[in-house]
């Protein structure tokens, strides 16, 4: 886990130092992100209420307003569209449901676990290598920003911006781009994804094993991945990002996964 020294450069020391992890692989990651399809049947049987309000992007800015939630963005969704606009306890709740109605103990990935997934058995920048794709693969392989965000102003000025188009100026079906080495999609691009570890400054305080680093009064939970939003820089793969627990923005997302002890006893 952790950034090369080369990308030194591009990351804001969290994402330091690299260490060595390591994973009992006795769970299995979701193909795909929560879609709002199936975040929708969660609502309807638990009466699961939002408060209102949610972080979203206007005049080029991250800011909260009223009036938004993940029924309501800034931008159009479709069902098959992964739900944003949830937060890890929203995240949280969305598990204990999906558990109890399968009958399988699903849970939010630990950071260790996510980055297992993502990089499926690479070292290299991206899952498809190091070419961080201003010219080249980004707009093939994942939905990041690119020339496709024509409705944002000035948005030909906006740093890194890739020079190819994705044709999704805003989140892009689940599946819609190749999967990873493992068959696992848009698990860097897309939206940010929620794990179940306490944020920490940097990688010398997270756990050697695949357990979720967590601390007493966790003030933040990690986020992994980038988002749609985001430029080649901020969907590498040791990408990380902290945020309040109950902190609701238009860019995350939910990925569960499910322990493979217990799925196949009635």
């Amino acid at each position: 886990m952790g950034a090369p020294p080369e990308d030194n450069n591009f990351h804001r020391g969290n994402e330091n130092p690299q260490i060595h992890v390591n994973i009992d692989t006795d769970f299995l990651m979701a193909k795909y992100e929560v879609t709002l399809a199936e975040y929708k049947i969660f609502v309807k049987e638990t009466n699961h209420i939002q408060p209102d309000g949610c972080i979203v992007l206007r005049d080029e800015k991250w800011e909260f307003h009223n009036g938004y939630d993940w029924l309501h963005l800034t931008y159009p969704q479709k069902n098959s569209h992964p739900v944003s606009c949830v937060s890890w306890n929203d995240a949280k709740a969305y598990t204990a449901w999906l558990s109890q109605k399968a009958k399988h103990p699903y849970r939010l990935p630990t950071e260790a676990e996510w980055a297992y997934a993502a990089r499926a058995g690479v070292t290299t920048r991206y899952y498809w290598g190091d070419h961080k794709g201003i010219d080249g693969p980004m707009c093939e392989a994942v939905n990041v920003m690119d020339t496709s965000l024509t409705d944002m102003p000035d948005y030909s000025a906006w740093r890194g911006v890739s020079n190819c188009s994705d044709g999704y100026p805003f989140t892009s079906p689940v599946g819609a781009f190749p999967p990873n080495k493992f068959g696992v999609y848009d698990m860097i691009g897309n939206l940010w994804e929620w794990t179940e570890d306490c944020y920490a400054a940097t990688l010398s305080q997270h756990s050697k094993t695949k357990q979720a680093h967590i601390t007493p009064h966790c003030k933040e939970r990690v986020l992994r991945g980038g988002t749609w939003a985001n430029n080649w820089e901020w969907v590498r793969l040791s990408i990380r990002h902290g945020s309040p627990a109950d902190t609701r923005s238009e860019s995350r997302t939910i990925r569960v996964v499910r322990n493979i002890k217990g799925i196949y006893d009635e």
